[in-house]
């Protein structure tokens, strides 16, 4: 895989998301990989950015807060979330508000005026 992107000159803006072992590996093979891990609530969060220098954090929907999204833009770390399917305007705003970085979602357009009207 990191051949292929290598060759299609995708590589230093792919982002890449799987267990900590597979991030590991990756970034063994391609040391500046963009590694995105997943937040799980209660975790050994700062023992994991050691080990793992993330790029980004994929956080459940259901856990974004201020304070979360405060601390990891603090160390640099991007957050991004999947918005649920039933995810309304106002709760698409909140999530925009709080600075989230990137909200993953087929519903584009909902996201984008949420984003708009959120200003």
């Amino acid at each position: 895989m990191l051949q292929s992107l290598k060759e299609y000159d995708f590589l230093e803006n792919s982002v890449f998301y799987g267990s900590d072992a597979i991030l590991e590996h990756i970034r063994q093979i391609f040391p500046r990989a963009k590694l995105m891990a997943s937040y799980r609530r209660g975790e050994r969060l700062q023992e994991r950015i050691r080990e793992l220098t993330p790029y980004a954090f994929d956080v459940p929907w259901p856990l974004l807060t201020s304070e979360l999204i405060e601390s990891l833009h603090l160390q640099n770390i991007k957050i991004f979330s999947d918005a649920p399917h039933n995810a309304t305007k106002e709760e698409l705003q909140n999530a925009v508000h709080l600075g989230i970085d990137l909200i993953q979602t087929d519903r584009i357009f909902e996201v984008y005026e949420a984003e708009r009207s959120g200003k």
